[in-house]
């Protein structure tokens, strides 16, 4: 029986692919960057505050370990074009978890931003199924504090309204960003 062609000529397909191998590079590249970048202003932000010196090792370890790994798949990536698809939900897992991690080191409302920070670069990568699971994760995330730790939600002077708002501003911001996706 006879295989089924794609393309007309076998060359497009090689090409496509040596197209969206760079493109992935030139993301992954970018992911290093901001992660690295990520790194250092957290670490500079945990040593001029005084925060315990195995939270900021813990924390900075985990970065290191994504950033490491990315490292990594750029170097193995030249051989297998499916080590930068393997990285990019490798990637996106890691900064989620490390966006977590720093909320529970904080235990702050504006540590929810790394949250977003997550979600935004793993958005870089404009991949749907990247997208998909940054939206989970950043839903599971936020109904996760909000049910079990909401002290970390709380605000100087509060009222009751307020942290229904802040719950309703949640569930619409990320309502927006799966439908927009």
């Amino acid at each position: 029986m006879a295989r089924k062609r794609s393309h007309m000529f076998s060359e497009i397909q090689d090409y496509r692919e040596a197209l969206e191998t760079r493109h992935l590079r030139t993301k992954n590249h970018f992911v290093i960057a901001a992660m690295f970048a990520l790194m250092i202003l957290s670490l500079t932000y945990m040593l001029v505050t005084d925060y315990p010196i195995f939270q900021t090792i813990s924390l900075h370890v985990g970065y290191l370990l994504v950033i490491v790994f990315n490292i990594a798949i750029l170097a193995y990536g030249k051989d297998n074009f499916r080590f930068y698809q393997l990285n990019k939900y490798v990637t996106t897992l890691g900064m989620y978890s490390l966006a977590i991690v720093t909320v529970f080191i904080f235990q702050s409302p504006s540590a929810i931003t790394a949250l977003f920070i997550a979600y935004a670069i793993s958005a870089y990568y404009q991949d749907l199924k990247i997208v998909l699971i940054g939206n989970v994760f950043l839903l599971f995330a936020v109904v996760m504090f909000m049910l079990n730790y909401p002290e970390y939600l709380n605000m100087e002077n509060s009222n009751p309204e307020d942290k229904i708002g802040i719950a309703v501003f949640f569930v619409a911001f990320i309502s927006i960003l799966t439908i927009s996706s």
